[in-house]
């Protein structure tokens, strides 16, 4: 949906309501919680959520089954408090000598200060050959205009989508910082605390470097090893709830049409301008949709956990005006587990197992060994999960596990992720899941709510991939499975790229005396793609392998396989 404000160069509907965000939350006695953000503007300016009326209904069901009505009288329509939420503003400033950067940076000042007005906080991204981080959230006033006034013309390629990947990333990061348990005491507490969050993305040019498609010095810049598209934009969420993208676009050159479906499927907004001086307007305009929202809450009944499908029908009315609608959305309400159980052992391989610089001996060992260790009973059951979003990389990698099992005797099977994330039914009878995506992040909150079940009635688990250890946008942090801190893809490491086979690698280097590395001890390879840079959590994992550059490097070594015991064997 294509939405502006009064000039004549932008075409747009005029009223219009819109769904933005859907959260969850869980009670510790009253099940679980909703909320939907509905934003009304007029053109690009947001209307007043006082100036309207809502009335509105809910229905929920798993997957597949029958709908269910919530009772009325538990739908609530209210405004937003006093916004306190976080931006990130994603810029593209590899145009040359545009003459558009005095502009955007005002924009940009101005959306900062109307945000940290209002108690929120921002943060600030580059978009050019490689997009950069230049700045995280923060409400530290000075260091964002610093930044803001850093930006300047580059005569690059445009790295949109990473840009904008980013930008996730530092929102997701901010609110794990903060993220409590989780555990709401009433629906009223729940739909306070709202912190809206958002993106921002200005651009005058067209995505055309997010895979590292152009022919350009790679090792003086090395991006950070990720090819993000559009349609990953589409999915980019802060503990499990969808972030809005707000896109302008400036001239002919930007390509409206990706950059409106993808506002549209993320409820932001999409503005073209023709002349740079409507920017500032604009982000005045997103500036206000923190203080403008609706919200509809709702509390669910204490058997609603796991992956819902939650329906919205709504009537919005101010004066004669008269907008409805429907939105349909899939959330995942944790379900308690029995916290009186025993937790089963974990299992962390920060690589891609079936690598052959690694071995095909060496990989063999650590497959039976992991498994032998995770479950430690005779003929263990596994289930082996292919995350839905590897990405294809390495295809083989999960069917060399299974091999490697099959060859032992044990009883394997293996489960394609259903696109919505794996649930507790999925791994009933299971002793050890194997949950393997060997190149990409993972992407699904209900697939680790469910591992970490499954882990606390005594399952074994073992986390394998060079991308395990952080989820696609800093979506939800992965720490409390691997007890691992996320620090960055690995990619630039000390000043070298390493990345898919193209000259550099690193080297692995097991320690001893543990089972997982029992016949393996002392043992190094090669490997040539990036592993996760992590720090230990200091929960009381151990660190086998670590990686670094070979010759002895200087630089500090990381972890490459991790192992967490909570019996402490």
């Amino acid at each position: 949906m294509v939405v502006a404000g009064c000039a004549t160069e932008i075409e747009a509907p005029q009223e219009t309501l819109q769904p933005q965000r859907v959260r969850v939350g869980v009670s510790a006695q009253q099940g679980s919680f909703l909320s939907f953000h509905l934003l009304a503007t007029d053109g690009s300016a947001a209307i007043p959520c006082d100036e309207g009326s809502i009335e509105a209904a809910i229905r929920y069901r798993r997957p597949g089954a029958d709908w269910a009505d919530l009772p009325q009288g538990t739908v609530t329509a209210r405004c937003t408090e006093a916004a306190n939420g976080d931006v990130a503003l994603v810029l593209d400033n590899s145009g040359s000598e545009s003459g558009y950067v005095p502009s955007v940076q005002a924009g940009a000042q101005t959306m900062v200060d109307g945000v940290l007005g209002q108690g929120g906080q921002a943060s600030l991204v580059r978009v050019s050959t490689n997009s950069e981080v230049l700045s995280p959230v923060t409400d530290d006033a000075a260091a964002l205009t610093a930044a803001i006034d850093g930006l300047a013309s580059t005569n690059g390629w445009t790295a949109l989508y990473d840009g904008v990947r980013m930008g996730n990333e530092t929102l997701g990061g901010a609110v794990q910082d903060r993220q409590v348990a989780g555990i709401w005491p009433d629906l009223d507490t729940f739909c306070s605390a709202q912190e809206p969050l958002g993106i921002v993305a200005f651009t005058d040019g067209r995505e055309n470097n997010s895979a590292e498609q152009q022919d350009y010095d790679k090792d003086r810049y090395p991006g950070d090893g990720l090819d993000t598209r559009l349609t990953d934009l589409y999915n980019l969420r802060v503990m499990g709830v969808t972030t809005p993208i707000y896109t302008v676009g400036l001239g002919d050159e930007p390509d409206h049409a990706a950059l409106a479906e993808l506002a549209s499927v993320t409820g932001g907004r999409h503005v073209r301008v023709d002349e740079p001086s409507q920017v500032e307007g604009v982000f005045a305009d997103f500036t206000d949709y923190f203080s403008s929202t609706s919200q509809v809450c709702a509390a669910m009944p204490s058997a609603a956990c796991g992956t819902l499908e939650v329906e919205l029908n709504w009537t919005w009315t101010r004066g004669e005006e008269v907008v409805t609608g429907t939105e349909l959305s899939t959330v995942t309400a944790p379900c308690p587990a029995d916290q009186q159980q025993q937790v089963g052992r974990m299992v962390t391989f920060i690589l891609t197992i079936s690598k052959p610089s690694i071995g095909e001996t060496t990989s063999q060992r650590l497959v039976t060994n992991a498994v032998d260790w995770v479950a430690p009973i005779e003929d263990p059951k596994v289930l082996v999960v292919l995350d839905d979003g590897r990405r294809f990389e390495f295809p083989t990698d999960p069917g060399f596990v299974e091999d490697t099992l099959l060859a032992t005797g044990l009883s394997v099977d293996v489960l394609e992720e259903p696109e919505q994330g794996i649930q507790p039914a999925d791994l009933v009878g299971y002793d050890v899941v194997w949950f393997s995506n060997p190149g990409w992040p993972v992407d699904d909150l209900a697939s680790r709510d469910t591992l970490l079940q499954f882990q606390a009635l005594g399952g074994g688990l073992v986390l394998q991939g060079d991308d395990i250890t952080w989820a696609l946008g800093q979506a939800f942090t992965m720490t409390p499975l691997t007890k691992l801190e996320h620090v960055n893809n690995g990619t630039p490491y000390c000043g070298v790229r390493i990345n898919n086979n193209t000259g550099n690698a690193y080297e692995v280097t097991m320690g001893s005396d543990h089972p997982v590395l029992a016949g393996l001890e002392g043992t190094t390879f090669l490997y040539t793609d990036d592993i996760d840079v992590t720090t230990p959590a200091n929960v009381g994992e151990q660190v086998l392998a670590t990686a670094n550059l070979p010759g002895g490097s200087e630089c500090p070594s990381h972890p490459a396989i991790v192992v967490f015991d909570p019996a402490g064997q």
